[in-house]
């Protein structure tokens, strides 16, 4: 809910049928025109978006979560519009992530979603730096195996009483509408280890191996550190993966799409976007840690 309305002062970043930025600029010059600027804009987006929080509120209910992982496109513009929130990022293994995707029906391991694995990643671990000190950092690691430090420490941050039973009845909770995962939600009925080594078969074949080796180059000893990894232990893992040839010919195939493909996304995405680079040198191996 809240992307459109942050991108209402964005120039890049919107196709539409009207001009954008010709919207952008007009709106600058109300704004402009405004006692506060646009903090005064700022204002009235957060105060319409509790208000729309609010009319699913229940008596009993003390937060409202709103998630979804183009956030990580407008993170910084959340922390501004709540600087009362709670703010939870919870890191999971990079290559498990990576592996997830692929595996996500209509996903293929072909480039698609660079912009969750690459840019929304990176942006991720910047906002946490800067933001440590009113946010509270989980592995998904510990969460799914039920670590009661990892829940203890969630609990208390949000100034709540764990529950135990609630690792249990999450199962019970029906969301509406069609975003979500329903393939989780159908695949595990209770916490489950499972996820932790889910990605091995994924990422077994000599292509995808040697990409996901790249990918955590790219990422970078420091940064999987913020993120509470080891380097050295997630290639050890990685490297230690018996061979499988299964996959192989698709990959290769979806690869040469992308060769194909990959320069004609990254000039239509140049003419909306900033400082986005095309994922055709992490795709093809070149080695990068920004």
């Amino acid at each position: 809910m809240l992307i459109p309305l942050v991108y209402a002062l964005r120039k890049q970043g919107v196709y539409a049928e009207y001009e954008h930025g010709t919207m952008v600029k007009a709106m600058e010059d109300f704004c402009a025109e405004l006692p506060g600027g646009q903090k005064d804009f700022q204002a009235e987006i957060r105060r319409l978006v509790m208000r729309l929080y609010e009319y699913r509120f229940e008596p009993q209910h003390r937060y409202f979560l709103d998630k979804t992982p183009p956030y990580f496109l407008i993170v910084d513009e959340i922390f501004e519009l709540f600087p009362d929130a709670k703010f939870i990022f919870l890191w999971r293994n990079p290559l498990a992530v990576a592996a997830s995707l692929a595996d996500w029906p209509q996903g293929n391991w072909g480039g698609l979603y660079r912009e969750n694995l690459f840019f929304g990643l990176a942006n991720l671990i910047s906002a946490y730096r800067r933001n440590a000190h009113r946010a509270c950092a989980v592995r998904f690691e510990d969460y799914v195996t039920g670590d009661a430090k990892t829940w203890d420490r969630v609990m208390a941050y949000l100034e709540l009483q764990f529950r135990p039973e609630s690792l249990s009845r999450f199962i019970d909770v029906r969301l509406g509408g069609r975003m979500g995962d329903k393939h989780g939600v159908n695949l595990y009925q209770t916490l489950s280890p499972e996820p932790l080594t889910k990605w091995h078969s994924t990422l077994a074949n000599p292509l995808r191996k040697e990409a996901a080796r790249r990918y955590l180059s790219w990422i970078g000893r420091e940064r999987l550190a913020v993120m509470g990894y080891d380097a050295d232990e997630l290639y050890a893992e990685l490297n230690s993966l018996p061979l499988e040839m299964s996959g192989v010919a698709s990959d290769a195939i979806n690869l040469a799409k992308v060769l194909v493909t990959e320069p004609l996304h990254f000039r239509a995405r140049s003419r909306i976007k900033v400082g986005r680079p095309s994922s055709l040198r992490y795709i093809l191996g070149a080695r990068r840690n920004v």
